[in-house]
């Protein structure tokens, strides 16, 4: 192999090299864009989860209320 030969195949590889690397870089890229997307998404279901639990814990309590209230009337009208 002759030394024009060797730096030609040389410079042809390293330009590989580079494209490869841009092509990961991309990919990164792409990668970081979509954590943060599913970062956000994450953040938004734990806040509904959240609120539902809040929701949920609110229809409890009003429920003892009415209950409490009900069983108050039935033995007060029952003597």
């Amino acid at each position: 192999m002759s030394e024009h030969d060797f730096q030609s195949e040389v410079i042809e590889r390293m330009g590989r090299l580079e494209e490869q690397s841009k092509q990961a870089l991309d990919t990164v890229k792409k990668l970081e864009q979509q954590f943060q997307e599913t970062k956000e998404l994450a953040i938004v279901a734990d806040q509904r989860g959240r609120y539902a639990h809040h929701r949920i814990n609110s229809m409890y309590i009003i429920a003892g209320i009415i209950g409490g209230i009900i069983s108050f009337l039935a033995d007060y009208f029952r003597h």
